[in-house]
């Protein structure tokens, strides 16, 4: 994962308890999701990944940041072997984006059988 999905996990967290709390299953503070994240999972930021996020932001200017920096982090990571960037069902900012191949949330369970 890279830091601005989790900054961006925040925000949306930190919108939904404002506006929404009804949405969540319990009350969660956006600091303890990003916590944890940085506990159990492998964030990535490192020269290459800022280089490569810095060149699809150059290119894709109007893209969301997250969504920009999960190609970045998927062309990092494709170095050895192809990885694709995970995307939700609906999303259509990486119709375009032809650096990366993507894979939908949907799809996982069929790779992972």
């Amino acid at each position: 994962m890279h830091p601005n999905n989790l900054a961006e996990a925040y925000k949306v967290i930190g919108l939904m308890r404002e506006e929404s709390p009804e949405m969540l299953k319990t009350d969660v503070r956006p600091e303890d999701v990003v916590r944890s994240a940085y506990a159990t999972l492998n964030v990535i930021q490192d020269e290459k990944t800022t280089v490569r996020l810095g060149m699809l932001r150059l290119k894709y200017g109007g893209k969301p940041w997250g969504d920009l920096s999960s190609a970045a982090l998927s062309l990092r990571l494709s170095e050895k072997r192809e990885v694709p960037t995970v995307i939700l069902e609906d999303e259509r900012h990486f119709n375009d984006i032809t650096e990366v191949s993507t894979i939908r949330v949907s799809e996982l369970r069929q790779v992972l059988e």
